[in-house]
Formats: C-alpha cells, sequence, structure tokens
C-alpha cells in the first residue's frame, strides 16, 4: 500500500481513491515485508441523533487455532464518520514467527446490530536475507 500523488487519485490499476494496493496473490510474506490491510465496509447505519457511524473492528491473528495478536478499534479511532469506512492497517510479519496464519477482521455495526466477518490466511517467512543465506548454504553443502 502507498499513497498516490494527487494527479493520479484514483488513476491506473490497484490504485483506490489516493492508495495504490498492490496484491499479494501467493499470501507469503518474509518476516522483514509489510503485510498491508485494505478493506472497505459499505452501508453502515448513521445515528440519527449523532449523524455518526458507530462500528467495532475486530482484528484477530490465530496459528492453528490460538490467538497470537488480538485488536480492537472503534469508528471514532478510524475518525471515519458516513455509511462507509475504510480500513488501511499494516501488520509487521517480524512479529510473528514463521508459520501460517489466519486473520480474521470482524466489521459490526452498533446502530444496525449487523457483523460482516472477513478472513484470509498467510504465511510468514524467514527475513528474505536469512531465507537467501540459507538457500546459499544449502546449495554448497555447508
Amino acid at each position: 500500500m502507498e499513497p498516490v500523488s494527487s494527479k493520479d487519485v484514483g488513476i491506473g490499476q490497484f490504485v483506490l481513491g489516493s492508495t495504490k494496493v498492490r496484491p499479494k496473490l501467493d499470501a507469503e510474506f518474509h518476516a522483514d515485508q509489510a503485510l498491508d490491510i485494505y478493506l472497505q465496509f459499505y452501508n453502515l447505519k448513521v445515528d440519527d441523533k449523532t449523524h455518526k457511524n458507530n462500528v467495532s473492528l475486530d482484528f484477530k491473528i490465530t496459528q492453528n487455532g490460538q490467538v497470537v495478536s488480538h485488536e480492537v478499534k472503534t469508528g471514532e479511532e478510524l475518525q471515519q464518520n458516513g455509511e462507509q469506512i475504510t480500513v488501511q492497517q499494516t501488520i509487521q510479519p517480524k512479529t510473528l514467527a514463521p508459520g501460517k496464519y489466519k486473520l480474521d477482521i470482524q466489521a459490526t455495526d452498533l446502530v444496525a446490530n449487523q457483523t460482516v466477518t472477513r478472513s484470509a490466511e498467510f504465511t510468514v517467512t524467514p527475513p528474505a536475507m536469512l531465507a537467501k543465506v540459507a538457500t546459499n548454504n544449502g546449495a554448497t553443502g555447508r
């Protein structure tokens, strides 16, 4: 994920608003790479009195069914109001041991009392330099 210049907003492949989002189809991340999350939630109900949405986002990373990371954010923390929110968050895989993981993001519209969950599996591998050294050592028989 990276910001685009004002002249490129909404133009080009993978440009969503003012952000360029490049999908990682193999869902494999070296520990020294960022894992970026980009999600948009639509049709949130707006409170008639406050004219704001009231949403809760629950980010959970699990490995073999065990929770290894858990974070909850509110609509106020995201500083977005209205019927739509855009989530842009970065996870640093270096905080996770190499292995397979599952990310669950649950969005709850507290005004409409509705919940939606999105999930994705991903793999963390050793940092690129370590992986290269291991490959080179294996190739030379060391």
